[in-house]
């Protein structure tokens, strides 16, 4: 009995870890595409500058507290603990409020014709 629940539970754990890291992969990919078309974009400065402009708007409809951690996160490079350390918040506030943050820009740029 204990060998079967210790053969679970290994089991468990390296489907975790290959889930992790096939999530992290995608949005690797996903970030890469959206370089890429920024590149694109950036030798028109005309797109370049409406691109600039809405995501400064959807930035804009972000609360304080949503607005900071999206800074922290994707302009600061910080990790999720490293800004809940940083802004002596929980994990799990620091996580939400990221996560609706990039729920709400998400809804903003498709409504603006931006594909994120």
């Amino acid at each position: 009995m204990i060998a079967w629940l210790i053969g679970i539970t290994r089991h468990r754990a390296i489907d975790a870890t290959r889930s992790r890291q096939s999530r992290a992969r995608a949005r690797e990919t996903g970030l890469d595409r959206a370089n890429r078309s920024v590149r694109d974009s950036a030798a028109d400065p005309m797109a370049h500058s409406t691109l600039r402009q809405i995501v400064q708007q959807a930035l804009g409809a972000l609360s304080p507290g949503e607005r900071e951690v999206i800074a922290l996160a994707y302009y600061g490079g910080l990790t999720r603990v490293e800004i809940a350390a940083q802004l002596g918040q929980p994990l799990g506030t620091v996580k939400s409020r990221l996560w609706t943050a990039l729920l709400k820009l998400r809804d903003v740029l498709q409504g603006s014709g931006v594909t994120p």
